[in-house]
């Protein structure tokens, strides 16, 4: 992912997430093959979760997360769906994260986020861009650090093939 595709990831974010607000007794657990169940929202349909969602699953309901995660793994997923059923009937809101179709967090009603980290990073990258243009220079994921720029290599810094990314211009005058 170069930069230009990093500062339009929150963007695409923006358009593939979904924050719903159920009561849990109308949510029901569906057996999953792969995933050991998908979670059925009335009026939405059925979503996968992700290993996380699934451990904040097992908490909410009080499933300990050992038998949770050995339903899962060992293919008892019709188990697994009428354990989860059973404590889903409990009314209780539920705060349901979705992104990309998969749920990725199941958090309390009241969950509200304090910070909006994705409009912050979007904000931030912008800016090092600009910055980059202004002082006349391109940054590309898969090139060398150029003329006057110093390598950032903390393990962030490296992408997913080994590309390096660089930093921005060191600061002129003053102490560094």
């Amino acid at each position: 992912m170069d930069l230009r595709e990093l500062i339009k990831e929150p963007e695409r974010q923006k358009e593939s997430k979904l924050d719903l607000i159920v009561d849990t007794s109308t949510l029901k657990a569906v057996p999953d093959e792969k995933d050991g169940i998908r979670l059925e929202i009335p009026g939405y349909g059925e979503f996968p979760l992700t290993n996380w969602a699934h451990g904040q699953l097992a908490d909410k309901l009080g499933i300990p997360r050992k038998y949770y995660e050995r339903m899962r793994s060992s293919g008892k997923s019709e188990l697994l769906a009428e354990n989860v059923n059973a404590w889903l009937r409990e009314k209780e809101r539920r705060l349901i994260r979705i992104l990309d179709g998969r749920i990725r967090a199941i958090l309390s009603d009241r969950y509200r986020a304090r910070l909006n980290v994705s409009k912050i990073a979007e904000n931030a990258l912008k800016g090092a861009l600009k910055c980059l243009v202004r002082n006349g220079q391109e940054l590309k994921a898969d090139e060398a650090p150029g003329k006057g720029f110093e390598p950032l290599r903390p393990a962030w810094a490296t992408g997913s093939q080994g590309q390096r990314i660089t930093a921005l211009p060191p600061r002129h005058g003053g102490n560094n």
